[in-house]
């Protein structure tokens, strides 16, 4: 009897003991899973910025050096002396109060890509002020 006892107490406490040992290694592998998870939480997609999700962080660094230089380009050729943006800008269309400037669509008043404001449209021309300055923009 005795020894009955005893083996039921032992097994008892081995099954136990491998009821501990399981849960201790089923957190673990809860813990790693979190980790792993947190891991994957880093991303460089950002929605207020427009940045494109399917390309990589490298080529999304390579293409804002390139936007830079071209920025740095255009605020050099606006500095230069007798600048016309007629030179870069042609007027497409005019529809009503609208003006369609290198196949963008833009409304007496409005903002061209933030470069310029569109200030009247006429019949075969529209004025627009960039940087200050009245320039006009004639439709051939």
């Amino acid at each position: 009897m005795k020894l009955i006892f005893f083996l039921l107490i032992f097994f008892t406490g081995l099954i136990k003991g491998q009821e501990i040992t399981q849960r201790k290694m089923e957190e673990a592998s809860v813990e790693v899973k979190k980790e792993e998870k947190e891991d994957n939480k880093k991303s460089y997609f950002s929605p207020k910025t427009g940045r494109n999700p399917f390309i990589s962080f490298e080529e999304y660094q390579y293409l804002k050096l390139k936007e830079e230089e071209a920025k740095k380009i255009m605020d050099y050729q606006t500095k230069k002396i007798g600048f016309n943006p007629a030179e870069r800008y042609k007027l497409n269309g005019i529809v009503g109060k609208y003006a369609i400037i290198n196949g963008v669509t833009v409304k007496e008043g409005g903002m061209y890509k933030k470069e310029f404001k569109l200030e009247k449209v006429f019949s075969n021309y529209v004025i627009i002020d960039y940087n200050g300055k009245k320039y006009k923009l004639i439709m051939k």
